[in-house]
Order: structure tokens, then sequence, then C-alpha cells
């Protein structure tokens, strides 16, 4: 009841409806932090948010400019993980 505290009451309440603090964040890990010219490169991408969708895609961009992108393939049903390979000449 507004006014019948002392002057550290609150006279409001917070509510929150359907709230998670869960971030939609996922991983992408490769398979080496440096490659050679001619060499594959391993991608895996975790991510829960994606689990059940079979595949999701990532565009994979050089420092030089050159960019590809890669469809990843879940790899258990409902994983949540997805995994690749490009190889470059």
């Amino acid at each position: 009841m507004p006014g019948s505290g002392d002057a550290t009451d609150q006279d409001y309440a917070l509510v929150a409806y359907n709230f998670t603090d869960a971030l939609p964040t996922g991983t992408v890990t490769l398979d080496a932090e440096a490659y050679r010219y001619a060499a594959t490169r391993a991608v895996t991408i975790a991510d829960s948010d994606l689990a059940g969708t079979g595949t999701t895609t990532v565009t994979m961009t050089t420092t030089g400019g050159d960019s590809e992108t890669l469809t990843l393939s879940e790899t258990g049903g409902g994983s949540g993980v997805f995994s690749a390979s490009i190889a470059t000449p």
C-alpha cells in the first residue's frame, strides 16, 4: 500500500512473464588455428537453438576477402552439433 512504509519503501513491482536468462549463442570451431594452402578445413558448429534443423550454413571469409558458403549437417538427430569440411586448392 503506497505511503505505508519508510523512505526505502518501493511502491512498484517487476514482473517477468515467459522469461529466460539463457542467451541464444552457439560456438564455431575450426580444426586448426592456421592452415597451409591445399588443406582441408573441418568446421563444427554447436548451437542448441538449431537442434533438429538438420542443416545450417556458415560463410567463411579469408583475410584476402574470398568467401565460401558451407552447408553443415547435423551429426545426430536433434543434437544441435553440425559439421562439414572444405578443401582448398
